[in-house]
């Protein structure tokens, strides 16, 4: 680490402490901690200046007298100097976000070439429909969905959010090389229970093994995304953080390649949007929410958002739709028109 003066000034002719800690924050810092916040405890973490000043070994005589405060207070004047605090750096290397926090300024252009013909064509995905009688919403004539793309859909509970995730899961095993399925409620039992109801799908592969993986939903499950594969998050709630909710699907869409993200969200049945707010929308490429109607005595599903619609405009449209075989099979779906 920095602190090791043999190896810095092997790195570099000028000793002077600033110097090599320069030298040693830009070499081996900066590349580890491009788009992270970071306080100067991190820096001093990353370059072990935090360790006692004197330890003793076994027999108790002192075999390192390492003292960091000339290091400490060196990082500072570097902080200082390379941030845009320094009202004569012109280039600043960082932003001080706050009191004692940092960001690295990324000058790096992530330009994209429109004019070149792109791979990625829009994808050939299936969307829930009546099994028994065909009945349909229409999206794959409606809606475009391309690979990176994000799809949110929330409802409130047992209205049909994870019949709607399995569907979309098990219509589309055939069309991408793997799926995962991300839940926060079924444990090994009740998803084997669960899954029996959908026998119109060959779910296991020529060794008995299931086409699809089944994950424990985790906090940071975008990190463990299948970038080429169908993911299905179901769901995704942060009660003490909800305004995080955007940033989520930002993340997800970040991760993906040639796949594609399906998230679910709760939503109370007396808030007009799902938690996280309207900018649980903001990163979806299409959205839906489902509630319950007394009057139609039957649950609703609308379309919120679709950034690329097909041959007809989909957005805001109704359809109220039945479920049968224990959360299974959609039926009667039907446009609701005002």
């Amino acid at each position: 680490m920095w602190p090791e003066l043999g190896e810095i000034e092997r790195m570099t002719e000028d000793k002077g402490l600033y110097a090599r800690a320069h030298r040693a924050f830009e070499e081996r810092f900066i590349p580890a901690h491009r788009g992270i916040t970071f306080s100067r405890e991190k820096v001093y973490a990353f370059f072990n200046l935090n360790r006692p000043p004197k330890t003793k070994n076994a027999e108790g005589l002192v075999v390192d007298s390492f003292d960091s405060t000339e290091y400490k207070e060196a990082i500072g004047q570097l902080l200082y100097k390379l941030s845009d605090r320094n009202k004569l750096n012109k280039n600043p290397l960082l932003e001080q976000v706050n009191r004692d926090s940092y960001r690295i300024v990324d000058t790096e252009l992530n330009e994209i070439k429109w004019w070149e013909e792109s791979t990625l064509k829009a994808l050939d995905v299936t969307w829930p429909y009546g099994i028994d009688d065909n009945s349909e919403f229409g999206f794959e004539r409606d809606i475009v969905i391309y690979p990176g793309d994000v799809i949110g859909i929330a409802g409130e509970g047992n209205k049909g959010k994870t019949t709607m995730a399995l569907n979309f899961l098990l219509n589309n095993l055939d069309k991408f090389p793997e799926s995962i399925y991300f839940t926060t409620e079924f444990n090994s039992t009740k998803f084997r229970e669960r899954i029996k109801s959908f026998d119109w799908v060959n779910i296991y592969n020529g060794d008995g093994q299931p086409r699809f993986r089944l994950a424990k939903h985790e906090a940071n499950f975008q990190d463990v995304l299948i970038p080429a594969g169908m993911n299905i998050v179901d769901w995704v709630d942060m009660p003490d953080e909800p305004w995080k909710i955007g940033q989520i699907f930002k993340k997800a869409s970040e991760k993906l390649t040639t796949g594609v993200c399906f998230i679910c969200l709760q939503k109370r049945s007396y808030k007009t949007f799902a938690v996280g707010g309207e900018a649980a929308m903001d990163y979806a490429s299409a959205f839906f929410t489902i509630s319950y109607d007394k009057s139609l005595v039957s649950n609703v599903l609308k379309v919120e958002k679709v950034k690329e619609p097909g041959e007809n405009n989909p957005n805001y449209k109704k359809f109220k739709f039945g479920i049968e075989r224990g959360g299974a099979k959609l039926f009667a779906i039907e446009e609701i028109r005002e």
